[in-house]
Order: structure tokens, then C-alpha cells, then sequence
């Protein structure tokens, strides 16, 4: 007679929900979580790689973990499971341009995109099909669009982008950006992060009745406001870390997309007054449920 005591069992999808919840409340636990068993090993694992960091340096500023090309080499075998796992991937450093073709194949279904070095990977934007948020140095964009693309237009699902390091002044032309914008059918958020004021820039802008939210990154002491009769337009004075508002964004749905969204559509109803351009990342609490309360 087998007298064995079996403790009570779970049906294996509650336990499956549990875990997953555990996992993705706790990001921290996952480690632990992977050597529980092989099955919560295969839920829980997904998740990990869901929202995706590859930096060269071992900088911590949130609880995802960072992960090295090394790291990320290993699992790039299974290109599968990369695939169906990665969502939001964001790489920052230095790496080969070898390096980077691995990681964005192996991540070909992402949703969120944040590309911060500042050379050009010609491929990086090859079948990123899904593809909806774009964060990208100015000079690493014009490098993705080859001579042969300027017909055809790209990133048909990409509604949202914004481009690191355009600093170029009034005795500086910017690049003709346009022709490149042309190619991105559905966007409708632009954000210029460093722009200085240019004649042609402003006329860029104001010719493209596509975009709904155009948001210019602002020092403290900036007073130029060349868009200012432009109510589309919002003044952002960023003291969150990029990183940590890039990831807020996909947590929380709460970064200066959602404040610059939420702060046009309140100056619009007159709960902003009409000539107020400027506002702060530390507004973002005053927003509740896509309301400016």
C-alpha cells in the first residue's frame, strides 16, 4: 500500500498564472523563479527577455536586467524564442557592427525600438514589420534608409520617433529630413531631442500635416520658440533619466509622449493656457487616466 502524502496541487494553468504574475510584478525573482522547475523555467523565462536591455557597460538604472552581447549570443541560437519573446529592445553602447546585425535579426518582432549609439547600421530597421516606437541617433537614422528606399516608403506601422543628438544651430542647416519622414506613412509623434532653431527645420514641421504631437527637447534657459503659434507643438524639460522614461513608457504607459499628448489636448479644452509651450517630465504625475487633472 502506498502510503505517499501528496501535498496539494495546483491545475497547472492557475499555477502557470501565478507564476507569471510573480515574475512579471517581481522582475528580481525571475532568476530564482527559473530553478523551480522546468515548466515555471519555460513560462516565466519569456518574460525576462520581454523588455530587453544590451548595453557594453554594467550601468543599472531600473530592476530589468542589463544583458552583454555575450549573454545575448548564446541565446541568439534560438532565434525563436528571441522572436516570439522580445517586444522592447533597447541597446546602448558600443559594439561591432556584427554585433549589432545579431541582435536586431535575432529581435525582429519588436514593438519599441530605442538604438542610442550614433553609428549607422544600414540594416537595423530591415523586417522590424511591427515596429511602432522608434528612438534613434539623427545620424544612425539617415544611415538605415539606403539610396535605393528613397522610393519606397519603410516602417509602415511606426507612429511614434524620435531622434537623439540633432544639434544644429541658426548658422547650421539641418538634414533634409523630410525626404526621409516621407517614407514613414503613419507617423503622426515626432520628438527632436537637442534642436536648435532653423528656418528650414520650422517650415519641415509646419508643412506636415501628419503629425498630431511634435515635442522639442528644451534647456531650462532656452527662450526660441520658433513653433510657438503651432498648437501641436510641446517644449519638454526632460530631468528623468532617457532610459528609465523609455521603460516607464512601456510599464506605465507614462513618459513624455503620454505628457505631451495629455498637455496638447488640455491647452486645447483652455485648461492650458494657449500660450504656455514649456512644461516638465515632473508634470507627469498631474496625469491621471490620460487626463490633465
Amino acid at each position: 500500500m502506498d502510503c505517499t502524502v501528496m501535498g496539494p496541487q495546483l491545475p497547472f494553468d492557475l499555477e502557470r498564472t501565478i507564476f507569471e504574475l510573480a515574475a512579471s510584478s517581481f522582475l528580481g525573482s525571475i532568476p530564482i523563479l527559473l530553478l523551480v522547475a522546468w515548466r515555471v523555467n519555460k513560462w516565466v523565462e519569456p518574460i525576462l527577455y520581454r523588455l530587453l536591455i544590451v548595453d557594453s557597460s554594467t550601468s543599472r538604472l531600473s530592476d530589468y536586467p542589463i544583458f552583454s552581447h555575450e549573454v545575448i549570443s548564446r541565446k541568439i541560437d534560438n532565434l525563436e524564442f528571441l522572436r516570439a519573446s522580445v517586444r522592447h529592445l533597447f541597446i546602448e553602447g558600443r559594439f561591432i557592427p556584427l554585433e549589432i546585425e545579431h541582435i536586431a535579426s535575432a529581435c525582429s518582432r519588436v514593438t519599441t525600438l530605442a538604438y542610442v549609439p550614433s553609428k549607422a547600421f544600414p540594416d537595423l530597421l530591415r523586417d522590424k514589420q511591427r515596429l511602432q516606437r522608434l528612438t534613434i541617433n539623427v545620424t544612425a537614422f539617415l544611415g538605415c534608409f539606403p539610396p535605393e528606399s528613397t522610393r519606397d516608403p519603410m516602417l509602415h506601422t511606426l507612429t511614434h520617433l524620435e531622434l537623439l543628438d540633432t544639434y544644429w544651430g541658426q548658422d547650421e542647416e539641418p538634414p533634409d529630413l523630410s525626404t526621409h519622414l516621407a517614407l514613414i506613412p503613419n507617423l503622426t509623434h515626432l520628438a527632436l531631442n537637442g534642436t536648435q532653431y532653423s528656418v528650414s527645420l520650422n517650415n519641415m514641421l509646419r508643412a506636415d500635416s501628419r503629425l498630431r504631437c511634435i515635442v522639442l527637447f528644451a534647456d531650462e534657459g532656452d527662450s526660441a520658440h520658433p513653433l510657438s503659434d503651432d498648437d501641436r507643438v510641446v517644449y519638454v524639460e526632460q530631468h528623468t533619466n532617457y532610459r528609465l522614461d523609455w521603460i516607464r513608457g512601456i510599464d506605465e504607459c507614462k513618459d513624455y509622449w503620454a505628457l505631451a499628448d495629455t498637455f496638447i489636448a488640455a491647452r486645447r479644452r483652455g485648461q492650458v493656457d494657449r500660450s504656455q509651450l514649456r512644461i516638465t517630465d515632473v508634470d507627469l504625475g498631474i496625469i491621471d487616466n490620460g487626463q490633465w487633472v
